[in-house]
């Protein structure tokens, strides 16, 4: 067999997983594992209720502190901290009210052994954030996070399926309480999502994509889904296109080569529920990561 067809067998063999009725089951399964998560409070970060009729959030890949470093092991401690620290400037420019970060290290030896996020949360004046580690070894421990200046009320965490040679990939999701106090009982909620899907396989990114959408069918909320999803729209793969095919989902401009935001690719994005406008979207030009933020500001 030539190394060209033992190549088609292998993606015929990811494309068959990446089938829906294949590996239904076993998805809903790991659904049901969803891991709660304990929303931690800045007590040093005074909470105030945000009274606007609109929402502004941000997406980015933290590239784990290093910028556009090589590799974060090369980074003193010191520098990863000055550039979250210009990320946490960036936020509070933007005013932006909830963030989705993904490669979001907790103390890590190859990342200053510090936490990224609950660092970047006070930096930044985030009174609630929720953190996922979707890897935990010997080198660093990371994952998807949410910071909010609007209460969390409700937070889960899924770990995708092991895909090595890279490394596992995950989201996190926060119902958000939107004009709440922490101790009210009712109110505006909608569901936050920080998401990071496979770099490597396509067809792997078809499974992710998949187990996102049992959990929005699941949870049944409007929902700003944002993240690092590599892939684009234009692309031959319909990773994006999968959500938006069901009519509840709709992207900004989706054709426009304008928002690239890893060199020339669209691949971070924020996705909203069909019944929420987008007002505003642009991607930040400020050397931040190795990926550029998202910001959109979102109406009701």
């Amino acid at each position: 067999m030539t190394i060209k067809r033992l190549s088609l067998v292998v993606l015929f063999g990811y494309f068959l997983l990446s089938i829906p009725g294949s590996y239904a089951k076993e998805t809903t399964d790991e659904l049901r594992k969803a891991i709660p998560l304990t929303v931690q409070l800045n007590d040093d970060i005074q909470f105030s209720l945000i009274d606007k009729d609109h929402l502004k959030v941000v997406s980015l890949n933290m590239a784990h502190g290093r910028k556009d470093a090589f590799n974060q092991m090369l980074v003193s401690k010191e520098t990863i901290e000055k550039n979250l620290d210009d990320i946490a400037a960036m936020l509070r420019k933007e005013k932006a009210d909830v963030v989705a970060l993904q490669e979001a290290d907790a103390p890590s030896w190859w990342s200053g052994d510090f936490n990224h996020v609950e660092y970047l949360a006070k930096k930044a004046g985030y009174h609630f954030f929720i953190q996922a580690a979707h890897v935990d070894k010997f080198f660093g421990t990371y994952g998807t996070a949410i910071m909010s200046r609007l209460p969390i009320r409700e937070a889960f965490a899924v770990s995708f399926h092991p895909t090595p040679p890279s490394t596992q990939k995950g989201f996190v999701t926060g119902k958000v309480g939107w004009d709440c106090r922490p101790e009210d009982k009712e109110c505006l909620e909608i569901d936050i999502y920080s998401v990071h899907l496979d770099f490597l396989r396509h067809a792997k990114r078809n499974e992710q994509i998949r187990m996102l959408g049992l959990m929005l069918e699941k949870r049944q909320r409007k929902s700003v889904i944002m993240g690092d999803f590599n892939s684009e729209w234009l692309s031959s793969e319909k990773v994006i296109k999968f959500l938006t095919e069901s009519g509840r989902y709709k992207l900004f401009e989706p054709h426009s080569e304008q928002y690239d935001t890893y060199d020339d690719k669209r691949l971070d994005w924020v996705i909203i529920s069909r019944d929420l406008n987008f007002i505003s979207y642009k991607v930040s030009k400020e050397l931040l990561s190795d990926h550029q933020a998202v910001i959109a500001e979102i109406g009701f």
